[in-house]
């Protein structure tokens, strides 16, 4: 009966970890003994410890290895290979058996501190996202002067339960890095055009197509760029023509529309200089059903308002340059710039942002540059907000972004400590803004009841999570850096996971239910 119950836990906590995607040696381990023994009667060329129900295991299992990891003061600790054949699941499972270890774990592989670079082609052309002072076209750059965008990745990569609505000229629709990812209502598949008053969204100015690259383009897929979500669904709706020139009503309609289908975010790269109360209607009908509108400032290089960025209940958004300035010049005006004035929120990478091509899917040489380009980083963002705590509104997206956007990047003259016109509240960094989260919680936490025990945790024991109740949730747990370790869905009152798999430190698991959320500290010893 105990045998059964080890056997039952370990396939638990082995399920839990499968969540993580680690990656580790097909053919190693690594133990610990309780009691060190003596180098001098080990083995090494004939791969036996002389302990005789262990040297049993190993034979049966092919040890072709034994590699003491401190030779220099009587190892406890060994890497032991075995032959390709191996299953080391088995292996961990009988040698814990023996009870003559602390543990019996995976070898498992690391990389390099400059957190999750993807495989795209193009991607060192995106400076906004990995900025290291290389880029060669417009100011000279400054080394970080980006949205820290590889750090984040390794906290999340987004969700494909969230949909970001993109209002612009249409997108195309055929391009392999949407592949698999543009929403569907099942009532038509290629969004809606409310230039033609089709169900068409098809990009025929390129301005969509770059923008919602730049938010969204598939990551790590051996392609041309990476956008700042790689996993959200999105929502293709177009609002300009193929002029560039949308009126307010396709704008409006347009809103409602993404509110009424789900969409969290919404972003839009457009302006207008007249004020409407139908469009803040709109604006202010998406705040009240918790969607979150990221609009761009414009590019006249003024004080200038410009709509729905105007409106208290959006996100605004100018842009910066490669050298951590605000963009006023741009290559295709030098007299246009990123516009400034009281109602600036934050700054992004906006000047020589390269994106996908909407008439030719192996084109990776285009750029464009304005405030345009800057607002999908924060839509991107603030979508990687949500993937990881679906609860967050307005006004707690934006204070986190307060929280932990970069201040004081711009010119002497222009910026200054705290909110200033000319770049909000600063530069975003993406990676500060997902940490925070995974540390706090600003959703209701009171009344979500969650026991964890026990805590703290030896290594290698299974943790218990008790829940009041079996109504579905979603469990997160992330390391102090931030670090996104597991996350899965449950529908149980328990849930166990092994802790053999984590390092000694401290720890946070995160839990959202509905509108509750709740987030609690533990600590592997």
């Amino acid at each position: 009966m105990k045998y059964w119950q080890l056997t039952i836990l370990v396939l638990i906590g082995q399920f839990c970890f499968a969540q993580m995607n680690l990656n580790y040696h097909p053919n190693r381990l690594l133990i610990k003994f309780n009691t060190p023994p003596d180098l001098n009667t080990v083995d090494l060329n004939k791969q036996l410890f002389n302990i005789n129900n262990l040297d049993r295991l190993s034979s049966k299992h092919g040890l072709r290895k034994i590699k003491p990891m401190n030779p220099y003061a009587g190892s406890d600790i060994f890497a032991l290979e075995f032959s390709g054949k191996s299953e080391l699941e088995k292996i961990i499972l009988e040698y814990s058996e023996t009870r003559q270890f602390q543990y019996v774990e995976h070898d498992f592989q690391g990389e390099g501190g400059g957190g999750l670079v993807p495989d795209d082609f193009r991607y060192a052309r995106q400076w906004s996202l990995n900025n290291d002072g290389s880029f060669p076209l417009g100011p000279s750059p400054t080394s970080g002067a980006d949205i820290d965008m590889q750090r984040a990745w390794e906290i999340t990569t987004g969700s494909s339960e969230t949909i970001i609505a993109v209002l612009d000229s249409g997108l195309k629709l055929d391009h392999p890095e949407f592949e698999g990812r543009i929403w569907s209502d099942g009532a038509f598949n290629n969004g809606k055009d409310y230039a033609n008053n089709d169900n068409d969204a098809s990009d025929d100015l390129g301005h969509g197509t770059n923008v919602t690259s730049i938010l969204a383009a598939t990551g790590d897929n051996a392609k041309g760029f990476a956008g700042v979500n790689w996993q959200a669904q999105i929502m293709p709706l177009k609002i300009l023509d193929e002029n560039n020139y949308g009126y307010y009503s396709w704008w409006v309609e347009a809103i409602y529309y993404a509110v009424h289908h789900g969409a969290q975010v919404i972003n839009m790269s457009v302006g207008g200089s007249s004020y409407s109360s139908a469009l803040e209607d709109a604006v202010n009908y998406a705040y009240r059903n918790g969607v979150i509108i990221v609009a761009c400032m414009m590019n006249e290089n003024n004080e200038r308002t410009y709509y729905p960025a105007g409106y208290d209940n959006t996100i605004a958004v100018g842009a910066t340059s490669a050298d951590d300035t605000r963009s006023n010049q741009f290559p295709w005006n030098e007299q246009k710039g990123s516009n400034y004035g009281q109602h600036i929120d934050f700054t992004a990478p906006g000047n020589y942002i390269y994106g996908l091509s909407y008439h030719d899917e192996n084109n990776f040489d285009s750029y464009w540059s304005g405030t345009s380009q800057a607002t999908p980083h924060v839509a991107g963002l603030i979508s990687l907000m949500l993937a990881l705590d679906p609860t967050l509104n307005l006004e707690s997206v934006r204070a986190t972004l307060i929280n932990t956007s970069e201040d004081q990047v711009g010119r002497a003259n222009e910026d200054s400590a705290g909110w200033d016109k000319f770049h909000g509240h600063g530069r975003v960094n993406a990676y500060e803004a997902l940490a925070s989260l995974v540390v706090s919680s600003v959703a209701l936490e009171s009344d979500l009841a969650i026991r964890l025990s026990p805590n703290p945790i030896e290594r290698g024991s299974m943790m218990h999570i008790e829940f009041p109740s079996d109504a579905q949730k979603r469990l997160a747990i992330y390391d102090v850096s931030g670090r996104l370790l597991i996350v899965d869905r449950i529908n149980s009152s328990n849930y166990f996971f092994n802790t053999a798999n984590l390092e000694t430190g401290s720890y946070y698991l995160k839990v959202n239910q509905n509108i509750k959320s709740k987030t609690i500290k533990f600590i592997v010893k």
